[in-house]
C-alpha cells in the first residue's frame, strides 16, 4: 500500500499573479500545497455553502431546486474561493455539483 500523499502541486493560471518564479519558458512554476490544509479548506468552504443554502427550498417554492453548481478556484495559498461572475477560460478550479437526494 503506497504512503499517503501529503502534498500536491497546483499550477497557477498563466494570467494570474503568483508567488513562485517562472521557468525559462516564462511559464508559471507549480506551487506545493499541503493536502491536509487543502482538505480542511474545502471542508470549511462546503460547510459555509451548506449554511448559506439552508433556506433555499423555502425561497424557491413552489418550485423544487434539484441541483446547484458552484465553480471554485484554489489559489497558491490553498484557499478555496468562488469564481466571481462569468469567467471565460477559468483554470485550475473545481466544480462542486450538489444534487438534492431523493426522499
Amino acid at each position: 500500500m503506497p504512503d499517503s500523499i501529503s502534498e500536491i502541486l497546483v499550477f497557477p493560471a498563466p494570467d494570474k499573479p503568483q508567488q513562485g518564479g517562472k521557468s525559462f519558458l516564462d511559464l508559471p512554476q507549480p506551487v506545493k500545497l499541503n493536502v491536509a490544509m487543502l482538505r480542511d479548506n474545502i471542508k470549511n468552504f462546503l460547510e459555509s455553502v451548506n449554511q448559506m443554502l439552508v433556506d433555499v427550498p423555502k425561497l424557491t417554492e413552489p418550485y423544487k431546486l434539484d441541483e446547484i453548481e458552484l465553480k471554485v478556484e484554489i489559489n497558491g495559498e490553498g484557499n478555496v474561493q468562488l469564481v466571481g461572475g462569468i469567467k471565460v477560460g477559468a483554470t485550475g478550479g473545481i466544480t462542486f455539483r450538489m444534487k438534492r437526494q431523493s426522499s
